[in-house]
Order: C-alpha cells, then sequence, then structure tokens
C-alpha cells in the first residue's frame, strides 16, 4: 500500500537468505523498473547471517514508499519465507523474484500488460539469460515452445511436462491463488497447478530478467525449462 492509501497494481515478492553479494543488485533491478502503475516490493529475509538484513534495511529505508521488509527474528526456512511474503501481497497481480536474480528493464510493464489485455490467463512468465558469477555461464534461455498451441500453456500441459520456466519469471493474477498454507517443498509447481485451474499460462519470447546459476547461493536453485 503506497503513501495515499491506495493498494498497488503489482506486488514484487523476494525471499532471501544469505544472498549479501546478490540481494542490492536484485532490489535494485526491481526498483528501476519504469511502470504506469504502482508497486510494491515484499522481501522476506529469512534471518541471514551475512550482511543481508543491513541491505533490505538500506533499501527500506530508501523507498519506505515501495519496499516493505519482513525481517524473521528467527530462521523459518525457504517454504515458510514464500508462504509469508506472498500472503502479505495486496497487488491485483503478484511477481516473484529470488534475491540473487535480476528483473530486467520491462519486465514488470510487460507482464502487468499481457494481463490486462487477457482476462482469462492467470500466468505470465518470461525467458531468462542464465549467468553465474564470473560470467563463464551466460546465454539466453531459449526453451522450445511451439508445444503449446499459441503460446498459450494449460493445466494438462503443467501436469505433463513439470515446471516450465524459472521461478523468477512469475506473474499471477492474486484472484486466482486460493491456498494460503501449503506444507512441502515444491510452492512454485503446486501455485502454478492451482492458478492455472482457473485459466491459462503465457509464455511471453522476451528476455526480461536473468537467472543466476550457482551451485552456493543461500537458497537452493534448480534448473528449470
Amino acid at each position: 500500500m503506497n503513501l495515499f492509501g491506495a493498494l498497488p497494481k503489482v506486488s514484487v515478492c523476494v525471499i532471501t537468505f544469505n544472498q549479501e553479494r546478490y540481494i542490492r543488485q536484485c532490489l535494485q533491478g526491481i526498483m528501476d523498473q519504469n511502470t504506469n502503475f504502482d508497486f510494491e516490493v515484499i522481501v522476506g529475509d529469512d534471518n541471514s547471517t551475512d550482511g543481508t538484513r543491513e541491505v533490505v534495511i538500506d533499501f527500506a529505508n530508501r523507498y519506505p514508499d515501495k519496499i516493505i521488509p519482513l525481517l524473521y527474528p528467527n530462521k523459518v526456512g525457504g517454504t515458510q519465507n514464500f508462504m509469508e511474503v506472498h500472503n502479505r501481497a495486496s497487488g491485483t497481480y503478484v511477481a516473484h523474484i529470488d534475491g540473487d536474480d535480476i528483473a530486467l528493464p520491462g519486465k514488470l510493464q510487460a507482464q502487468a500488460d499481457y494481463l490486462d489485455a487477457h482476462p482469462d490467463c492467470t500466468l505470465v512468465w518470461h525467458r531468462m539469460e542464465l549467468f553465474n558469477d564470473n560470467e563463464t555461464l551466460c546465454k539466453p534461455n531459449l526453451p522450445d515452445v511451439s508445444m503449446f498451441e499459441g503460446g498459450k500453456v494449460l493445466l494438462k500441459d503443467v501436469l505433463k511436462f513439470g515446471s516450465v520456466a524459472y521461478h523468477s519469471s512469475l506473474m499471477y493474477r492474486a484472484s486466482a491463488r486460493k491456498t494460503r498454507k501449503v506444507e512441502g517443498d515444491t510452492l512454485d509447481y503446486y501455485y502454478t497447478v492451482e492458478v492455472l485451474m482457473s485459466g491459462y499460462g503465457k509464455y511471453l519470447e522476451g528476455v526480461l530478467g536473468r537467472y543466476r546459476y550457482n551451485l552456493n547461493t543461500g537458497i537452493s536453485k534448480k534448473g528449470r525449462g
């Protein structure tokens, strides 16, 4: 909610743990988004033991009308962190970005525009560029989406193929998410299935984010199509 009490159009949910090296770049990429709507950024820090929390607090102080920090006094784990952050979202649309990934210019606007124009769509992904700390792995993520007619991803497709995109490329329609508490470690897949029960998904062609592929970044990273 902004200073005038109006609900934001988009909530950006960020989860982080011991990502001092990366979280500043992640948050700055979000704050640099140029949009024609208000958005909020909810950052859940899972009681980091490095300097991650201090960076989150610094950004919250610099952008008090945008950033909502959730600073847990004890470690809650990735599942609970995800739930707390997403349950706090108040936007019409909700985006998710892991604390070591990067939003490229135009991301939020492009995804929100598609959801605005297509009321039957409940979830939008986009392509991401893969990279690591020393840039030795740096390439566009170009999955073959020709199997999806018209570029639309249906519930049956996700049930058949599993995850079809990187988690940090996700934006969904908040009204399509019904469950507020889930047990287990596959929240992204669970909510993808739930959200697609009331609409279809769309994979945007543009590369609108960067996915950091490192073995040890504080939060478990799994390769997706």
